[in-house]
């Protein structure tokens, strides 16, 4: 049985990611066409050869508008659309702001939830 009171968040995202079928690789540093290399805490890579890439950040806060802006450029730099970020919440612009250009928010409550298959 899972220990979840012991596991970092970004333990506990890579079980929930892996629990989801998708192949994580952790951490993975990624060349954009800019030249630029960015660093992303998972890239998942799917059944279907989707891949996606994920930062996670286990702050005692809100994740800021920058760096949700940050995290979009970088996707779209590697060419990886629909990034996933992974906190511990969000203000309403970053919600607002991730609509908009398919950014996945993932809280640790829901990924707690899932992981103990129940609804918080």
């Amino acid at each position: 049985m899972l220990q979840l009171e012991n596991l970092s968040l970004m333990e506990m995202a890579l079980e929930y990611f892996r629990r989801r079928g998708f192949k994580c690789q952790a951490p993975a540093i990624l060349n954009g066409i800019s030249g630029r290399s960015y660093r992303f805490d998972i890239l998942l890579k799917g059944k279907a050869r989707e891949k996606r890439v994920v930062w996670v950040k286990d702050w005692n806060r809100y994740v800021g508008i920058n760096v949700i802006i940050a995290l979009d450029v970088a996707s779209e730099d590697v060419g990886i659309p629909n990034p996933i970020m992974v906190g511990r919440g969000f203000s309403d612009n970053v919600r607002t702001y991730s609509q908009r250009r398919g950014i996945s928010l993932i809280t640790d409550r829901e990924i707690l939830s899932s992981l103990m298959g129940t609804s918080l």
